[in-house]
This record gives structure tokens, C-alpha cells and sequence, in this order.
């Protein structure tokens, strides 16, 4: 009767360590990662060229680059995840996507609102509102990444973490008097965060594959 037991036990925990396994989905792709590190850095590159006052764009228009940035990279990580499925012989439309649609969606919906009230508030353009903007990405982008760690590996639940704490330091004024102007430190925050953030990210995924592929062909 002991034994009995002791083997439906085991047999329960065989089951839910597979199903456990089964449900990590990794959301953000190495390459799309590397992608996004890569165009955010040549973004701000630009952005930082028209610092000046009289060539710096309007936070409408820095919350729309922006956007549009956001738009081209989902869509590159979008093709990769499908076509990583189909390699893989797997359902695009997975368990694991929607779980994680289900996790990233309210806080990047939050965030992009919360960027939107703020450059829309009467007078905008001539608020100095950039910093204020890039925080929000910055933070909620973070809060969406964390959102997905009961089924996401560690090293994207580490970018969610760097993520969340560079998104509460740019809230602290300390932070914000870097630079002069907050279009500048906005700049520097979206760089550091959007780009060199994504692209540790990118070396770490790689790291990984690398290693379980060695271990794979050991075996």
C-alpha cells in the first residue's frame, strides 16, 4: 500500500515538472532582442543629433517614433517566434502565447496611456514632458516582462528586473539632472534601457543556446 502511494506520488510530480516545462514560452526571441537592442541604439543616435532645442521633435512625436519602433520590432519578433513554431512543428497560436499575451498586454496597455495623457495634456509642446515618457516605457515595459514569470525563463524574467529598477531610478530627480535638458535624459534612458538592456539580453539568450546545445550533442 506504501509503495502504492509512493509511486502515484512520484508519478504526480513526473507530471507536473513536464507540465511545468511545457509552459515556459519564451515571449522575446534572442534575435529579435539583438534586433531591437540594435535599432533602438541607432534611434537614439539620431534623436541625440537633434538635441538642440530647435531640432529636438515634439513629445507627440517622440512618443510616435517610438511607437513605430515598438511596431517593427514586434512584427520581426513576431515572424521569429512563427517561424521558430512551425521549425518545431508547433501550434503558433500556443498555451504558451496566449499566456503570455495575457501577462504583457495590461501593463504595456498602461504604460502607452499613461505616455499618451502626458503628452497630450494642454501645452505639451512646450513641456519639457520627454523624461516623463521614457520612464513610463521604461517602467511599465518591466512590469509587463515581470508579468510572465510563473512561465518565462529566467533570463527574460532578468530583463524584466533591470527593466523595473532602471524604470523607478529615472523617476528620481538625481537621475533626471544628468543632463540639462529632459530630452536628453529621456535619450540616454531610452538608450541604455531599450537598447543596451535588450542586447545583454540577446548575448545572455545566445549563452544559453549555445550551452544546451553542447550538452544535447555530450549526451
Amino acid at each position: 500500500m506504501t509503495n502504492s502511494a509512493e509511486e502515484a506520488a512520484n508519478q504526480l510530480r513526473a507530471i507536473r515538472a513536464l507540465m511545468e516545462r511545457s509552459t515556459i514560452y519564451r515571449a522575446i526571441s534572442g534575435p529579435a532582442a539583438a534586433f531591437a537592442g540594435l535599432l533602438s541604439l541607432g534611434v537614439c543616435w539620431w534623436l541625440w543629433a537633434r538635441r538642440s532645442p530647435d531640432q529636438s521633435p515634439e513629445p507627440i512625436v517622440f512618443l510616435t517614433i517610438w511607437l513605430f519602433v515598438l511596431s517593427v520590432v514586434s512584427a520581426v519578433n513576431t515572424w521569429l517566434l512563427w517561424r521558430s513554431a512551425r521549425q518545431r512543428g508547433e501550434a503558433f497560436v500556443s498555451a504558451g502565447m496566449k499566456h503570455a499575451l495575457r501577462a504583457l498586454l495590461p501593463p504595456l496597455m498602461a504604460g502607452f496611456v499613461m505616455s499618451l495623457l502626458e503628452v497630450s495634456k494642454p501645452g505639451s509642446s512646450s513641456l519639457d514632458c520627454y523624461a516623463d515618457v521614457a520612464a513610463y516605457w521604461i517602467l511599465f515595459y518591466g512590469l509587463a516582462l515581470l508579468a510572465t514569470g510563473s512561465f518565462a525563463p529566467r533570463s527574460m524574467q532578468a530583463l524584466g528586473a533591470g527593466f523595473f529598477v532602471l524604470g523607478i531610478l529615472t523617476f528620481l530627480p538625481s537621475v533626471r539632472q544628468i543632463c540639462g535638458r529632459q530630452y536628453e535624459v529621456a535619450v540616454l534612458h531610452m538608450a541604455f534601457s531599450f537598447g543596451v538592456l535588450h542586447l545583454i539580453y540577446a548575448a545572455a539568450v545566445f549563452i544559453q543556446t549555445r550551452r544546451a546545445s553542447g550538452d544535447a550533442s555530450g549526451a
